[in-house]
């Protein structure tokens, strides 16, 4: 904190693995809130959800009880750390729920009721999804009706949908 405040910020980042000791003598005027820390452990704990995935070192969590189309992120390599905006927030207004959360030839493909969509990373998977990383249009508007009802297959993702079973290949669903 700055002079005892209660707004915590990242001091440094230690690369190694064995220091165990870090003395503070960093002056509080160069501080930045760039990245501020939780101070209240109860924001930085899991939410809920019905669906994970590890991906690119970070734990994704879908369909919260109370946010059902909702994709929440961990801190990268800090599965346990979530801060509190870490999110995004897959049309929300749909009415549809996420019912499949998967990885498919390196991109996370959400999968809802009625649509397949994926939220692309920029080529620097260690910067922050919410300024380097976007929300596609549908891919298919074939969606997944039957939550974990999906199979990663040589060929794409199974799944269950309206009319049958579909494989998603990254593009197309048939």
């Amino acid at each position: 904190t700055k002079a005892g405040g209660t707004t915590y910020y990242e001091l440094t980042q230690i690369a190694d693995t064995s220091t165990v000791v870090y003395s503070d003598t960093t002056a509080d005027s160069s501080l930045s809130t760039t990245y501020p820390v939780v101070a209240n452990p109860t924001e930085s704990s899991p939410p809920l959800g019905k669906l994970s995935l590890i991906f690119q070192g970070r734990l994704w969590i879908a369909n919260n009880p109370s946010f059902p189309s909702r994709v929440y992120f961990s801190e990268i390599n800090s599965q346990e750390m979530f801060l509190p905006l870490n999110y995004f927030d897959i049309r929300k207004d749909d009415g549809d729920q996420v019912t499949m959360l998967q990885n498919v030839l390196g991109v996370i493909t959400i999968g809802k009721q009625n649509t397949i969509q994926k939220i692309q990373t920029s080529s620097n998977i260690t910067g922050s999804p919410l300024a380097d990383w976007t929300i596609t249009d549908p891919f298919a508007y074939v969606g997944c009706v039957s939550m974990y009802s999906t199979q990663s297959t040589p060929i794409g993702i199974m799944y269950l949908g309206n009319n049958g079973i579909y494989f998603f290949d990254g593009n197309f669903s048939t």
